[in-house]
């Protein structure tokens, strides 16, 4: 039954999109945290009922999510107290019936990697690719590959799991990116993220920030490749996802030519079943994260040669990118192409990925559709105790290049950090776009 039409029946209406529940107790878990400890589950049983047969699917922006309930059983947002999440923990190992666009979307990633056909993905951004932006992004695109900012391997083991792991069903194919350098907690940090429904496990060795190599993983580990061979290995050992590390050319003084062919070969010996290469050197002293970002040249030549000399492996690169024309260069002699802060500072680009770069005939997100959902979505945030400006702060380019996208940019940043900001800013920013500044919303 679509769990808006239930939504409807109780008075619950602007759902972000058309929900499938299978049983009484998947509808109760979503509805719950909406409308609190009075729903009554033989009213709901009911409701059920009435439509217990109709199972075809949903679309919004012409994304078929069939069957499927909104969150995972493992996400927070599921429950308003561990009372409710102990109660229901009888179902919370029972299948997800996921929809028709979430498996196609996963048997679609999988056969890419696989065969080495194209992979577009957004790149592993620390502080800015968490499950918000991820959700975001995914309201813009169904064929991009999306990944989690950085978590260390002992974060993973011993933290908040739920805080650290914890995504939505929509984001799917998503890639768990690991920080570490101990194969056993690596193993075991990966066993977990598999467990969470993760289509990928990747292991950092490209980032260069101080807090990283006082741990000694990230880019540091571009010296030890037999070291990052061995976590693959013990990865790859423990999990049955795809296997994964991204990495630099180099560090420091090493030569790019040497170094990244050393990498390769251990890692690629280990079973990785894909290498993507930030086309950068990192300099671990004496340059911050965000100056190796930008003033260590790019070598795009160097990834091309990998490639040549690894034809039958899945080669991908980064760095620098900033439009889907230099993505579809890159995708002409490499089998995947990753954007990062292009992505995140003009989101709208990813609306015409899945046409132009897969070829897909569904029409284009059409932004103020997304906001509408991103609304909804921030509903559901701020009722479990978030804050409407953990969603919104991703949201701020949406409008990049058009008229009233400054003003839309200031609503954000400003109404949406205040206490008691709810969904209606996000509203009020749409309506600023496409007026002239005087008209704007004040």
């Amino acid at each position: 039954m679509q769990v808006n039409e239930i939504g409807n029946s109780l008075g619950i209406s602007n759902l972000p999109m058309t929900w499938f529940a299978t049983n009484v107790d998947q509808a109760l878990c979503f509805y719950r945290p909406l409308v609190g400890e009075g729903l009554e589950t033989e009213r709901l049983r009911c409701i059920f009922s009435l439509s217990a047969n109709e199972r075809s699917p949903g679309s919004l922006f012409g994304f078929d999510y069939g069957r499927h309930v909104p969150y995972s059983f493992r996400n927070p947002y599921n429950f308003r107290t561990p009372r409710d999440q102990n109660r229901y923990k009888s179902v919370q190992n029972d299948p997800i019936p996921y929809s028709s666009f979430t498996v196609q979307a996963i048997e679609m990633y999988h056969k890419s990697l696989k065969n080495k056909e194209k992979i577009f993905a957004v790149a592993p951004m620390m502080d800015w690719t968490d499950r918000h932006c991820r959700f975001f992004h995914r309201q813009l695109t169904r064929r991009a590959l999306l990944y989690t900012e950085m978590v260390v391997a002992d974060a993973v083991i011993h933290g908040e799991r739920e805080k650290l792991l914890g995504f939505d069903a929509v984001e799917h194919p998503v890639a768990l990116q690991i920080g570490g350098s101990e194969p056993a907690k690596l193993a075991r940090a990966a066993a977990i993220g598999a467990d969470f429904g993760y289509d990928e496990i990747n292991l950092n060795v490209g980032c260069p920030s101080d807090r990283v190599q006082s741990g000694t993983f990230g880019a540091c580990l571009m010296k030890t490749p037999d070291l990052v061979g061995a976590c693959v290995a013990a990865m790859k050992e423990r999990v049955k996802v795809p296997v994964t590390v991204k990495s630099r050319i180099g560090v420091d003084d090493q030569d790019p030519e040497e170094a990244l062919d050393r990498l390769a070969e251990a890692v690629f010996a280990a079973g990785a079943d894909a290498l993507w290469v930030h086309a950068r050197k990192a300099w671990l002293a004496g340059l911050s994260p965000r100056e190796n970002r930008e003033i260590p040249p790019l070598d795009y030549g160097r990834v091309y040669r990998l490639k040549e000399k690894y034809p039958n492996k899945f080669i991908g690169i980064n760095g620098g990118i900033q439009s889907l024309d230099e993505v579809e260069a890159h995708l002409l002699r490499l089998d995947g192409a990753m954007m990062g802060r292009a992505a995140y500072h003009t989101p709208a680009l990813l609306a015409d990925v899945d046409q132009r770069l897969f070829g897909e005939k569904r029409r284009r997100a059409d932004p103020a559709a997304v906001v509408e959902a991103m609304a909804a979505y921030a509903q559901r945030h701020i009722a479990a105790g978030g804050r409407l400006s953990h969603i919104t702060r991703h949201m701020v380019g949406l409008f990049h290049g058009q008229p009233g996208a400054r003003r839309f940019r200031q609503i954000l940043s400003t109404r949406a950090t205040r206490p008691g900001a709810g969904a209606d800013v996000l509203r009020d920013a749409l309506a600023a776009v496409g007026l002239p500044e005087r008209e704007a919303v004040a």
